[in-house]
């Protein structure tokens, strides 16, 4: 049975995004210490938790603090890959839209790599493409999407 919460230890979050690393270009290990990342993220970011049998399966976090132009920054998102195709990554996306409503942003915005299939996720929530870039020698894309219109 799925749950989905708002509590993880520190060691729950570095060893579920330490176990997803590699599936993102270039890896998040390559980019940041994790545990310093996941520290930040604990501190100062919104996080939901999808877990299944007490087990996490998929984590979202994002920042809500940009209170000059009010967007939400998504920081990280992962759905185990026995896990996909459920609904999870749909779920865990529709609480943070709404939990960034909640505080008072007017978009969410984020940075993904060009090839990540998530993008298809995103852009049936209303993401659109902003920019292109080049990081790393990664072809990266970042999305925004705005509330405006949404329902809570």
């Amino acid at each position: 049975m799925l749950k989905v919460q708002t509590v993880i230890s520190q060691k729950e979050l570095v060893d579920f995004i330490e176990s997803s690393s590699n599936e993102f270009k270039p890896s998040i290990c390559r980019r940041v210490k994790i545990d310093d990342y996941c520290k930040k993220l604990l501190e100062k970011a919104a996080i939901f938790i999808a877990r299944e049998n007490h087990i996490v399966v998929g984590v979202i976090a994002f920042y809500c603090n940009d209170e000059i132009q009010n967007r939400a920054y998504l920081s990280y998102f992962y759905v185990k890959a026995d896990n996909r195709n459920q609904g999870i990554g749909q779920i865990l996306l529709h609480k943070a839209i709404l939990h960034s409503q909640t505080c008072g942003m007017k978009s969410m915005r984020l940075d993904i790599s060009y090839d990540n299939r998530a993008i298809f996720l995103y852009r049936r929530n209303g993401f659109r493409q902003e920019e292109t870039k080049n990081s790393e020698g990664v072809s990266r894309v970042v999305m925004f999407v705005s509330f405006e219109g949404v329902k809570e």
